[in-house]
């Protein structure tokens, strides 16, 4: 009889830890495990809080960006190094929110450098990274960037 509510009690604590595991970490764990992969086998890289991270790449270079939850928002490339860009940009793309800032990218993922609110017309300048590195000028008046 012991075994048995032994071997019950180890099933709960197996099920019960998976369950603890979110998409992307259990997705991950599969994807690890599988046997049939082929040139295009992603394994997911996961944000500490169990997300997809945004930067998905291959085994031979080429880089998609994901969403949090796993959909892939564009399409596979050799010269996507950085979704921050994109991933923001689909954020408030998906928001669809009328005069909400949405980002200018490159096609690498990077930020452009001149980023324009297109509702009220304010341009500043911004690093790769996003971060601003000129205050914003208004509408009509000329930024170097």
């Amino acid at each position: 009889m012991w075994k048995t509510v032994g071997f019950i009690l180890l099933f709960c604590a197996v099920v019960y830890a998976d369950d603890e595991k979110s998409d992307c970490e259990q997705d991950r764990e599969r994807r690890l495990n599988a046997t049939d992969v082929g040139p295009l086998h992603l394994v997911p890289e996961c944000e500490e809080n169990g997300d997809y991270a945004a930067l998905q790449c291959y085994a031979h270079g080429w880089c998609v960006c994901y969403r949090r939850n796993g959909d892939p928002i564009n399409s596979a490339s050799s010269k996507t190094k950085a979704c921050k860009c994109i991933r923001e940009k689909d954020d408030a793309n998906v928001k669809g929110l009328i005069g909400n800032y949405i980002p200018q990218c490159e096609t690498d993922g990077t930020y452009s450098s001149t980023q324009c609110h297109g509702s009220t017309g304010y341009c500043w300048c911004v690093d790769e990274e996003g971060i601003q590195t000129k205050e914003p000028v208004g509408p009509g008046k000329h930024l170097e960037c």
